[in-house]
């Protein structure tokens, strides 16, 4: 969000026409792209509807924004209502009850979250992987040509109980 580094600049404003209109878009769009979801979903999460198969990833920049620079006490509350709520989903409050991304070597790791996914970070010299990183966690296929991209064969073996002979299936190998 380009416009965030204009709101907050050091600099000498010389166009405060815009910037209030600029504050006034952020806001409005935070509340209608992600915060009021937060008040109409089941799950209560606030993230935006633009995630594509990402699912899991927790889109609410606007609203981060939004609450930095809204003047108004009320609001400023509701948007933090809607970030809170969206970071207990992240951290647990979800379908799988679990950390919905990787905790390795952070002071999480000993709590239910991701402990290996396909990420960067497995071979960097620090152990486990990059903290943070928020794995795909979704059933709908990708790339089909590489196993990792198939999720939906990998369910369908799973929920058979034949996982032993996943490999060779998924390989066609006799």
């Amino acid at each position: 969000m380009s416009s965030a580094g204009y709101l907050f600049t050091p600099q000498t404003v010389n166009f405060p026409d815009r910037v209030a209109n600029m504050k006034a878009s952020v806001i409005n769009e935070a509340k209608a792209a992600e915060a009021d979801y937060s008040t109409t979903r089941p799950s209560r999460r606030a993230t935006d509807n633009n995630t594509g198969y990402f699912q899991t990833i927790q889109n609410v920049r606007r609203t981060i924004v939004a609450h930095a620079i809204t003047g108004d006490a009320e609001e400023k509350e509701y948007f933090r209502r809607a970030l809170v709520l969206e970071a207990d989903w992240g951290l647990g409050r979800n379908p799988l009850n679990h950390i919905r991304m990787t905790i390795a070597s952070t002071a999480l790791e000993s709590e239910r979250g991701v402990e290996n996914c396909y990420t960067s970070g497995g071979d960097d010299g620090t152990p486990g992987l990059h903290p943070g990183h928020t794995p795909y966690l979704n059933v709908d296929d990708r790339a089909c040509g590489m196993i990792m991209g198939c999720p939906s064969w990998l369910l369908i073996l799973s929920v058979k109980g034949e996982s032993g002979t996943l490999l060779k299936r998924l390989l066609r190998v006799q």
